[in-house]
C-alpha cells in the first residue's frame, strides 16, 4: 500500500480537525482561579460483558470490486468448526477472436480441454502443500456479472463429473508442463491445470454456433462450480483471480483448447475467465469449542472467539455507562488481549484487523463513527481508530479507539449497547477506502470481559463538565 506524502499530511490535519470538533475544548493555564481549572478525569469502572456469536454471510462478488484472492480447500479445527469452499466461474470468447476450428477446411482432430488457474502465492493455510482432489461441474445456468452474490450462495450443476483429479498444490513454486505447439518442456508460475473430460471437450469443439455467437456460447458453457478436498482434512489455499490476473495480455487464468489440424499443424484457443467470481463458505460449528460458547453466552466472559470468512465475531456489550455520565469525553479505547492458550490447533495466525460495527434499529450493521467518518473522505481509518494486532511483552492485543462511538451512546439512549468486533482487509484506494472479509481465515480466542488476568477493557479519559 502507498500512500503519497501530500495525502499523509492531508490525512493526519483533517484527523486533527475532527478529533477537535468531536471533543470540548480543554483550557490550558496555571493563572486560573481553583474553581475555574479544568477538572481531568480517568476511568476503567465500566461493566463490560463479551460472548461470541455466528457471523453473517459476507458478499464475495461486488461488481465494482477488484478481488485479488479466492478460497479453495478446507480447514478443520477442533476449535472453531471446519470451513468448506466452493468457486463458481464461467468462461467468455475473446472480444475481436473466434476459434478457427469449425471454419477452417482443414481436419480437425480434438486433443484436450483443459482449465488453468493461477494459485496465490500469499495465501496458504493449515498444512502446507497438500495433495487435494479437484472436482469440476458444469452449471445447469448462467448467472449475470452485474449481480452482488454471497458466501451462502448455491448454484445448481450437473452433478457428472468433468473433472476428479489430485493435485499436489504448492503455491510458491512453479510448474513444468508440455507446451502443445512446440513439445518443449517449460516452467510456469504457480497454477492448477485442470483436464476436463474429453467427451465435454469435444461436444464443445464441434459446437459451430458456439465457436462464433457469445451468446451461443454462454448458453453451452454456463459456468463451472469447482471444489478442492485437503488429503489431510486441513488445508486452504488461494487462487489470483483479481482482474488483472484475468485479463492481462498473456493471462494464466483461462480455458484452452488444446486441437490439431490436418494431424500436423497444433493449435490452441483460450477462453477467458469473466470477472465475476463467486466463492462460497460453509460453516460446520457442530462439536467445536466455537460452537459451545455461541449456545451458552454467559460463557462469553472467560473466553470469545473471532473469526474470517464470514465465520464468529465477538460482542461487546456496554451494559453500563452511567459512570461517563456529565462527562465530556476525551478519549475512549477498548483493549483485547488475544489468549494463549495451546489447543487451537494450524498456523494461520490471529487477524491482523479488527473493525467495530453496531446494528441500528432496523438491524442493519453499521460502521462505527471512529471508522465511517474517515471512510465518507477516503481517508485511512486505521490511523485513528487502530485495531490492528501489536505484539509487546509476549502478549498479542488490539487497541480500538471508540471516542465518538461512546459519545454517540452518551447522547443517543436509543442505540444499541453492543459492538461488534470481526477481522477486516483494508484497502486505500485513490477516491474510496474499501473493507472486505472474504479472503481472511485467520481466527483468533481472545480473553473475555471477565478474565481474572487480562479482562476486555474500556479507558476513558475526560473532563468534568
Amino acid at each position: 500500500m502507498v500512500i503519497s506524502l501530500s495525502k499523509q499530511f492531508f490525512g493526519l490535519l483533517l484527523i486533527s480537525i475532527l478529533l477537535w470538533r468531536c471533543n470540548d475544548p480543554i483550557l490550558v493555564g496555571g493563572d486560573l482561579l481553583d474553581d475555574e481549572k479544568l477538572r481531568l478525569g480517568y476511568t476503567e469502572d465500566f461493566v463490560l460483558h463479551t460472548r461470541t456469536e455466528a457471523g453473517e454471510r459476507i458478499p464475495t462478488h461486488i461488481p465494482t470490486l477488484d478481488s485479488r484472492t479466492y478460497l479453495l480447500g478446507q480447514l478443520n479445527d477442533p476449535v472453531f468448526g471446519s470451513i468448506e469452499t466452493g468457486l463458481y466461474l464461467y468462461n467468455v470468447l475473446q472480444p475481436g477472436s473466434k476459434p478457427t476450428f469449425t471454419t477452417t477446411s482443414a481436419l480437425v482432430t480434438f486433443d484436450s480441454l483443459v482449465l488453468v488457474l493461477q494459485l496465490d502465492s500469499t495465501v496458504q493455510y493449515g498444512t502446507q502443500n497438500d495433495r487435494h482432489r479437484f472436482e469440476v461441474y458444469k452449471l445447469t445456468a448462467n448467472f449475470k456479472p452485474t449481480d452482488t452474490f454471497y458466501s451462502d450462495t448455491q448454484l445448481e450443476f450437473i452433478p457428472d463429473l468433468l473433472v476428479n483429479k489430485t493435485i499436489e498444490v504448492r503455491p510458491r513454486d512453479s510448474v513444468s508442463y508440455k507446451d502443445h505447439i512446440s513439445r518443449n518442456e517449460v516452467k510456469g508460475p504457480a497454477q492448477v491445470r485442470l483436464r476436463l473430460r474429453d467427451d465435454f471437450g469435444m461436444d464443445l469443439i464441434r459446437n459451430n454456433e458456439a465457436a462464433i455467437n457469445d451468446t451461443a456460447f454462454i448458453n453451452f458453457m454456463k459456468g463451472f462450480y469447482i471444489r478442492a478436498t485437503p488429503e489431510s482434512g486441513s488445508s486452504l489455499f488461494g487462487l489470483n483471480l483479481s482482474n488483472s490476473a484475468i485479463q492481462s495480455s498473456a493471462p494464466i487464468n483461462k480455458l484452452i483448447m488444446y486441437y490439431t489440424e490436418n494431424d500436423t499443424v497444433r493449435k490452441t484457443y483460450e477462453y477467458l475467465i469473466n470477472f465475476a467470481t463467486i466463492n462460497q463458505f460453509v460453516h460446520k460449528r457442530e462439536g467445536s469449542q466455537a460452537a459451545s460458547f455461541i449456545q451458552n453466552p454467559e460463557m462469553g466472559d472467560s473466553l470469545t472467539f473471532i473469526q474470517g470468512l464470514g465465520g464468529v465475531r465477538t460482542v461487546v456489550n456496554f451494559s453500563d455507562i452511567s459512570v461517563i455520565n456529565n462527562r465530556n469525553i476525551n478519549n475512549a479505547t477498548l483493549e483485547l488481549t488475544v489468549a494463549n492458550i495451546s489447543n487451537p490447533p494450524g498456523i494461520y495466525t490471529a487477524p491482523t484487523q479488527l473493525i467495530a460495527t453496531y446494528k441500528d434499529e432496523n438491524d442493519r450493521t453499521i460502521l462505527i463513527d471512529d471508522i465511517q467518518i474517515l471512510m465518507q473522505r477516503a481517508l485511512d481509518f486505521r490511523i485513528s481508530f487502530g485495531g490492528g494486532l501489536t505484539a509487546a511483552n509476549g502478549l498479542n492485543t488490539y487497541r480500538l479507539n471508540i471516542t465518538n462511538h461512546l459519545k454517540r451512546l452518551q447522547r443517543t439512549p436509543g442505540v444499541s449497547r453492543e459492538i461488534i468486533l470481526s477481522p477486516a482487509l483494508v484497502t486505500v484506494e485513490a477516491t474510496r477506502v474499501l473493507i472486505t472479509e472474504s479472503s481472511i481465515p485467520n481466527r483468533a480466542v481472545l480473553y473475555g470481559a471477565k478474565h481474572s488476568q487480562y479482562p476486555v477493557r474500556l479507558k476513558v479519559s475526560f473532563t468534568e463538565q
